[in-house]
């Protein structure tokens, strides 16, 4: 199920977690508590609110 995150969003006291299918789970825990399950090399907590898969970014490059 992880490779399926896309991101995780915290809204006060739960998470909504964001898959790639679209489908959304939400829980009960805090984003902390999320954040501290999750390997630190695969997600990256990016504000307060949201932590994101690394491998879902997409590199640009600016063209001039």
């Amino acid at each position: 199920m992880l490779h399926e995150i896309n991101f995780i969003e915290g809204l006060k006291d739960y998470v909504r977690i964001n898959l790639n299918s679209g489908k959304i789970v939400i829980t009960r825990l805090g984003l902390r508590a999320v954040e501290e399950k999750f390997d630190a090399s695969k997600f990256m907590r990016i504000h307060k609110s949201y932590i994101i898969a690394l491998d879902k970014l997409i590199p640009f490059k600016k063209h001039s």
